[in-house]
């Protein structure tokens, strides 16, 4: 009965809480409001999984896009949708802010998506130092999963 109770609580106060449009926006203005709208959306991914595709989209939304882009790789370990891998992928290679690519090469490795290596290692070519650092460390950590020609291109890439 305990538990019951407990659920129907917690149903409750998720739908009687922020909106998703409302926490995504409130991720993107950054502030107290970022931690507790991360958390919330995490604790709602089928639910917050269009509200992040289409804001990381949003060039008025870009302060916060490295937010979303983190909340899109967390997602990754609670849904299976294509979506978000193909929407990484592309943000991770030509995202218009370092940041947001820095923080998907980042998060990749150390939520271990080894969905996403082949953009992690493309990222290696990157402009910006910090992307190709956050890149390499990743391969790193997700290094079993290279085959021999990744391993090839990595040791190629890292000696440049």
């Amino acid at each position: 009965m305990i538990r019951f109770v407990l659920l129907v609580l917690t149903v409750t106060c998720i739908a009687c809480g922020s909106s998703v449009d409302d926490l995504v926006e409130d991720l993107a203005a950054g502030g107290d409001a970022r931690d507790t709208a991360r958390q919330e959306l995490l604790l709602r991914p089928k639910g917050a999984l269009e509200p992040l595709l289409l804001a990381i989209e949003d060039p008025g939304l870009r302060a916060g896009h490295a937010d979303m882009a983190d909340g899109l790789v967390s997602l990754m370990l609670r849904l299976d949708d294509e979506r978000i891998a193909a929407a990484l992928n592309r943000h991770l290679l030509s995202h218009p802010d370092p940041a947001v690519r820095a923080r998907i090469a980042f998060r990749t490795g150390t939520l271990k998506r080894f969905v996403l290596l082949d953009a992690v290692l493309q990222a290696l070519q990157d402009s910006v130092s910090e992307v190709r650092f956050e890149a390499l460390r990743t391969l790193n950590v997700l290094d079993n999963r290279l085959s021999k020609e990744q391993i090839s291109l990595l040791d190629e890439r890292a000696a440049q």
